[in-house]
C-alpha cells in the first residue's frame, strides 16, 4: 500500500512539474481554389455539350442493349464498342509514321522483314502493334508482341556487335483476351470465342501472373526472403 501511494505521489508530481505539453498542430491549409478565369467558358461547354456529348447520347447505342445496359467505352465516332468490330482508330496507324519516311504497309504500320528490321531503314528495328512483318497478316495482340521481344533484343545486340540476326517465327494460332469493361471479358482461339465475367478473371490472373516475372523486390522484402 505504501509503495502504491508512492507511485500515486511520483506521477502526480510528474503530471504538475513535467515539460510543459506540445502545441497542437496547425489546421490543414484550405484547398486552393480555382480562379474563375481558368475556368471554360460558357459558350465552351454549350459546344462541348452540342457537339461532343448530345450527337453520342441520342443514338441507340447510348440506350445499351438491353436498354438501360449503358455502355462502359465508346469509338471516337460515339458508337459502343463491340468485341466482333473493333473501333476503327484501334487498327490505324499513327500519322507520325508515314510522315518519317519509313516504309509502311496498307495501313500505315512500319513494314519489316522477319528480323524485325524497318525493310527501308535496316538500322531501324520495330515490334509489336506499331509494326507488320511483310508477307505475314499477324494480328495486333498483345501475345505477339511479348514474343517479339527476346528476338528484338537479340537482334539489336547482334546488330550492335555486327553479327548475324536472328528471324523471328510467329506461332500459327494464339489466344486473345480482350477486356469490355466492367469485368467482362471477351476470349477466342482460332474460330473459337467465349465470353463472361470468369473470362476477365482468367484474363487477370494470366496479367498479374506476366507482370510478377518483372517484379523487383525491394531491398527489406528481399532480407526477409533470405532469413524466412
Amino acid at each position: 500500500m505504501k509503495r502504491l501511494a508512492c507511485l500515486v505521489i511520483a506521477v502526480a508530481l510528474a503530471t504538475c512539474s513535467g515539460a510543459p505539453r506540445p502545441a497542437p498542430p496547425p489546421p490543414p491549409a484550405p484547398a486552393p481554389r480555382l480562379a474563375a478565369a481558368s475556368l471554360p467558358s460558357l459558350e465552351r461547354w454549350r459546344r462541348h455539350l452540342a457537339e461532343d456529348l448530345m450527337p453520342y447520347w441520342t443514338t441507340p447505342d447510348a440506350l445499351g442493349t438491353p436498354l438501360g445496359n449503358f455502355p462502359t467505352f465508346r469509338c471516337a465516332d460515339g458508337s459502343a464498342y463491340r468485341a466482333a468490330s473493333p473501333c476503327p482508330e484501334a487498327a490505324s496507324a499513327p500519322p507520325w509514321i508515314a510522315a518519317s519516311g519509313i516504309e509502311t504497309d496498307g495501313a500505315g504500320f512500319i513494314a519489316v522483314n522477319a528480323l524485325l528490321q524497318s525493310v527501308s531503314h535496316p538500322d531501324i528495328f520495330a515490334a509489336g502493334d506499331v509494326a507488320s512483318m511483310t508477307g505475314l497478316r499477324i494480328p495486333k495482340s498483345g501475345v505477339y508482341a511479348v514474343r517479339q521481344g527476346p528476338p528484338l533484343a537479340a537482334n539489336l545486340r547482334q546488330a550492335l556487335a555486327s553479327m548475324s540476326l536472328i528471324p523471328y517465327v510467329p506461332q500459327p494460332t494464339a489466344l486473345a483476351l480482350i477486356s469490355a469493361g466492367d469485368k467482362y471479358a471477351v476470349a477466342s482461339y482460332g474460330r473459337i470465342a467465349f465470353e463472361g465475367a470468369w473470362v476477365w478473371r482468367w484474363k487477370d490472373f494470366i496479367d498479374r501472373r506476366f507482370m510478377n516475372r518483372y517484379h523487383i523486390a525491394t531491398p527489406a522484402k528481399q532480407q526477409s526472403g533470405t532469413s524466412a
